[in-house]
């Protein structure tokens, strides 16, 4: 099986030009979203209050690879169903955002 990402330096030296971010940056945004993820929305016992981690450098990252996955996905069946183009990949993000919205209204709402 092919890896996604055959050249790992040239696809990380890449990203951080994209992101305009070094590898430190990049690093501290992995932590916070990881603890945000592991003590707030996992295990939602271990803290009380969420300190919701900015999302920017996440968001434009995943844009990134898709970018760089979106050209040859149509020839792997793994990639069945990925959107092709930017325009594909925003509208569905926007999807997720307002469904997300809506679980989130609804809860508020029931509590």
């Amino acid at each position: 099986m092919a890896k996604i990402v055959p050249d790992k330096h040239s696809f990380q030296a890449d990203l951080f030009s994209a992101l305009q971010v070094n590898d430190a940056v990049f690093s501290k945004q992995i932590t916070m979203t990881q603890h945000y993820r592991d003590k707030f929305v996992a295990h939602l016992d271990e803290e009380r209050m969420m300190n919701l981690p900015h999302f920017e450098i996440s968001e434009k990252a995943v844009v990134f690879l898709h970018t760089y996955i979106a050209p040859n996905s149509e020839a792997d069946p793994k990639w069945l169903g990925l959107p092709t183009t930017a325009a594909q990949f925003a509208l569905g993000y926007e999807r997720c955002v307002k469904e997300a919205e809506n679980v989130y209204r609804k809860a508020l709402s029931s509590s």
